[in-house]
């Protein structure tokens, strides 16, 4: 496949996805990461549309797993902070303390965070102590 036969998988996920035709975009999405595309940027708008899916369909699991790989991909930036918060927030929400408390750790050596995304993790350490006290 060319570059542009593989991105077109990309974006009949995208057009299903906005069609809220869930299954159908998440094959296409799947099928685009499984053929080894280099762009970060698309990559992680992928596995965080997939995380958006599975996240409506409370499968949080799921949902932290692809906001996770979304982070661990994507170069520095404002789009880092964003989706290590959203896998915390998921796995908070599938009651996954143990991945919380690795997930925090690595939130709090990102420099470039907002005020309002420290808060947030400074409140998910809140709920880890709480959780860790039951």
């Amino acid at each position: 496949k060319t570059k542009y036969g593989k991105l077109t998988s990309y974006y009949l996920g995208y057009i299903s996805y906005r069609q809220k035709e869930f299954d159908k975009a998440i094959e296409y999405f799947e099928e685009y990461l499984d053929n080894d595309c280099n762009n970060a940027v698309v990559n992680g708008a992928t596995y965080t549309a997939l995380a958006k899916i599975y996240e409506d369909d409370k499968k949080f699991v799921e949902a932290g797993n692809n906001y996770k790989k979304a982070f661990e991909i994507t170069p520095l930036g404002f789009k880092k902070g964003q989706y290590i918060i959203k896998s915390i927030d998921c796995f908070i929400n599938a009651e996954e303390y143990e991945i919380v408390n690795k997930l925090i750790i690595q939130a709090e050596k990102i420099e470039k965070l907002s005020d309002l995304q420290n808060e947030k993790i400074e409140s998910f350490k809140i709920t880890l102590e709480m959780n860790n006290n039951k």
